[in-house]
């Protein structure tokens, strides 16, 4: 007989009792669309995941959850409107996935530059769910995106603060710890970011602020370093012109760095 260390264990199972067939086909329907998200997840194309997410709507609709992540996919696929319209759908189902489906919305508006507005919406997900780490990392979206640098950093480390969160929030910290000067705290935020999600060395911005900032405190090889696995992991990027700046600044800096080795020998 499984044993439950909690009395919430209890309250799950003793809820279930009277309609026991339908709680284990619920059960049962979760774990099918949660294995599902896990492969559409796979999927290299945003659109072949949202086709193939749409298509499960049957089986997994009607959850909150389920809206959830297609309405965020509707935003990864630039099509807000349709997100919106899917995120207060989700939000008419009055399900436990509230906060997601209200961080969502404010995404969107994020997302249109309606800076102002998301604003109001994060600060309002904050007052309700003041333990979800989404209000405070969508505020400091917002005021990164405003130059308040000051204020960027305040609001990503109190998200930081809540237990594990995406990467994106110390993506952001690079960035505003950098434009802050602080070069020391965003190296520090550049290695979280790398324990959370390899695939930071692919992003041009936070790998651009994480050379100069090792440029700043004079470690030059280490800046090189992550520019050759940015380039290397996403070689699209040696094209832009900030880099491609940053690398030469590098390169030269090295090379004064050998000469003057060569020299004292």
């Amino acid at each position: 007989m499984a044993k439950y260390g909690t009395l919430r264990g209890w309250v799950i199972l003793l809820g279930c009792l009277p309609v026991v067939h339908n709680c284990m086909a619920t059960a049962a329907n979760k774990d099918f669309c949660e294995d599902a998200w896990g492969h559409v997840q796979q999927a290299p194309a945003v659109t072949d995941r949202l086709q193939q997410w749409s298509a499960l709507n049957t089986q997994c609709g009607n959850s909150g959850l389920y809206e959830s992540r297609l309405a965020r996919l509707n935003i990864l696929a630039g099509r807000f409107e349709e997100a919106r319209r899917v995120a207060q759908a989700g939000l008419a189902l009055k399900s436990p996935y509230e906060k997601e489906l209200l961080s969502t919305e404010a995404e969107i508006d994020l997302n249109q530059f309606r800076l102002d507005k998301a604003l109001l919406q994060y600060v309002a997900l904050i007052k309700s769910y003041p333990d979800y780490y989404d209000g405070y990392a969508g505020v400091g979206t917002v005021k990164l995106m405003q130059h308040n640098f000051t204020e960027a950093v305040q609001y990503l480390n109190q998200a930081a603060a809540r237990g594990k969160v995406p990467v994106y929030i110390y993506r952001n910290l690079i960035i505003a710890h950098h434009q802050l000067g602080e070069n020391q705290q965003a190296i520090d935020a550049v290695n979280t970011a790398y324990k959370v999600d390899t695939d930071i060395v692919k992003d041009k911005d936070a790998m651009n602020a994480a050379a100069r900032s090792y440029i700043f405190i004079g470690n030059y090889h280490a800046a090189d370093g992550a520019l050759k696995m940015l380039v290397k992991s996403n070689p699209e990027a040696a094209n832009d012109p900030q880099i491609r700046q940053t690398m030469s600044y590098v390169a030269k800096k090295l090379q004064e760095e050998k000469q003057s080795g060569a020299d004292r020998h």
